[in-house]
């Protein structure tokens, strides 16, 4: 941010851009700060590894245990940090990754179409231990690796 503003940039082609603001970083002394676990794979559908063994079906929700978890203290942290990836998607769907027994929103984290493996980075805040993952449309599976956290 520069300027109190950021740019995006376009290479080719025309398209509609929408930008969701899930969270902002202060200056140090204030807020939580971030500890760097590297990746560590702790959700992956394919396997059962944290989360039951079964692709997400449309409207499907699974919920994830971070707190306590591969490095993760259990008490004290108030987001984590994970690169998220959709894979043996079936159809156009969406993908919202959003804190345990909160009310969903509309944005999306993950936009996938049939046949893509798709990845990206989500800082989502932490809730009962807990973030959730919500799937849209068609079937797919989600294999999510954890980076790192934030505490107070």
């Amino acid at each position: 941010v520069v300027n109190g503003r950021v740019s995006f940039y376009n290479n080719a082609a025309g398209l509609d851009l929408i930008a969701d603001i899930t969270g902002y970083f202060t200056s140090v002394g204030e807020g939580a700060s971030h500890v760097n676990l590297g990746p560590k794979r702790v959700m992956d559908t394919r396997t059962g590894l944290g989360v039951p063994k079964a692709p997400l079906g449309a409207k499907g929700v699974v919920t994830l245990q971070v707190a306590g978890v591969d490095g993760v203290p259990a008490e004290g942290v108030t987001a984590v940090v994970l690169n998220v990836t959709a894979a043996n998607v079936t159809g156009t769907s969406y993908v919202s990754v959003y804190p345990d027994g909160t009310t969903r929103t509309s944005a999306s984290n993950l936009n996938v179409v049939k046949g893509q493996v798709v990845p990206n980075l989500v800082i989502v805040p932490v809730v009962n231990g807990r973030v959730s993952f919500y799937n849209n449309a068609a079937g797919l599976d989600l294999i999510a690796d954890i980076t790192g956290y934030f505490r107070k």
